[in-house]
């Protein structure tokens, strides 16, 4: 079979049904069968790729219309159809109002229709499938481009964006506290306010320093403006949530005790302090002892066994020409042209467009050589990890027909 044709599942508990389809449809479509709802999520399981399931609505065990509910679920780029008989009508309008079922048919099925409706179902399929990969190469390339602007105009978040969603994820293990992909986002955009503050007042802050009342207004104001930022760019509004939820909740919470917004929040804002302590030049172990003490004992639970993490990404000195410069590199001194106009500040990473940039200047107008840099330690990367953001967007059923 091809691996990437998309196959048809279909289920019923009477073997002679399956097989009168095999024998008629088999020529045209790729088509397994099961006799039981639960053989049907094993092959689902198995045999990635499916793109109908059709299933007969009464089976002993698991209905037609209990197999799709959890068929939608796993598997919601897979279109659902339902056969039934006169007797289950009423359940099977229930089904397909409630359950997101693309047909449903009634038995005896003719095969002509049979075949046209899979045709449809299959096209059907690879809409969604369209759909998501253009919502999913757009979604991605928008958050690219939120920590290409991070990266120019607040460096000092971006170089720590990726040690903060490593110490969330790790956190979130050690609580056995899960972490979905907007926390994940959460972590790596939280300080994507920092773009609308003064670079005086970030150093301020993350050394700890006294902050003016107006520094405090614009460094409240950052995390507003965050999710301000976010909350119109779809899919993205869990992330904005989770980022007006930091601070919500009381600092001693323990975040196993809350609801997973809120308990990614509480971790959050736990990782975002305890790399400001880091920055500012506390030991992570200390940092942790400090806020153990004043928040509670889990936050030792949760953010043990970090230390190493700001050491992997810190990296190595070396010193480079420009032709030699390389994507995750981060600048270690402000990047001037000939001419004397800074191009980059100190404490950039290397995104793809701002090596392109860099090199522009250098063919153009030149640039001052060579260029202190550092190389991170694990496998050459300092840039953010981004998690995969679900882009299913369910549709509306098909109304009966």
């Amino acid at each position: 079979m091809s691996a990437t044709r998309p196959w048809v599942l279909c289920v019923d508990d009477e073997p002679r049904v399956l097989d009168a389809i095999e024998q008629n449809l088999a020529f045209d479509y790729e088509i397994r069968t099961a006799t039981s709802g639960a053989a049907a999520l094993e092959l689902l399981e198995q045999h990635p790729g499916c793109g109908v399931v059709v299933t007969d609505m009464r089976m002993p065990g698991m209905s037609g219309a209990e197999l799709l509910a959890h068929v939608r679920e796993r598997y919601p780029r897979a279109t659902r159809v339902l056969l039934t008989g006169q007797t289950s009508l009423d359940a099977a309008i229930a089904a397909v109002n409630e359950g997101g079922i693309f047909r449903f048919l009634v038995k005896p099925c003719p095969i002509a229709l049979l075949s046209r409706t899979i045709t449809d179902s299959l096209e059907q399929h690879q809409l969604l499938v369209t759909e998501h990969d253009l919502i999913a190469g757009t979604l991605r390339g928008a958050i690219e481009i939120l920590i290409d602007v991070l990266a120019v105009t607040a460096p000092q978040a971006f170089n720590r964006a990726e040690i903060v969603r490593r110490a969330l994820v790790h956190a979130g293990a050690q609580l056995q506290v899960p972490i979905s992909w907007a926390g994940e986002l959460a972590a790596l955009l939280a300080r994507l306010g920092w773009i609308s503050v003064p670079s005086e007042v970030i150093e301020r802050y993350i050394a700890g320093a006294a902050l003016t009342e107006d520094d405090e207004r614009m460094m409240a104001s950052s995390k507003q403006l965050a999710s301000r930022l976010l909350r119109p760019v779809p899919r993205l509004g869990a992330v904005a949530a989770t980022i007006e939820a930091i601070g919500r909740a009381p600092s001693g919470a323990d975040p196993r005790t809350l609801d997973p917004e809120a308990a990614a929040a509480q971790l959050l804002s736990v990782a975002l302090e305890l790399d400001r302590r880091g920055l500012s030049g506390q030991s992570w172990d200390a940092a942790i002892e400090d806020l153990a003490r004043s928040r509670g004992a889990w936050v030792a639970v949760g953010f043990r066994g970090l230390d190493g993490v700001a050491d992997e990404l810190r990296g190595t000195l070396r010193v480079v020409r420009a032709g030699d410069l390389a994507v995750n590199m981060v600048i270690e001194q402000p990047v001037v042209t000939m001419t004397g106009t800074k191009v980059l500040p100190e404490g950039v990473t290397l995104t793809p467009l701002l090596l392109a940039r860099l090199k522009n200047f250098a063919k153009g107008v030149g640039l001052v050589e060579p260029i202190k840099i550092r190389v991170p330690q694990v496998h050459g990367r300092v840039t953010p990890t981004l998690p995969r953001v679900p882009t299913y967007v369910a549709r509306r059923p098909n109304k009966p027909r």
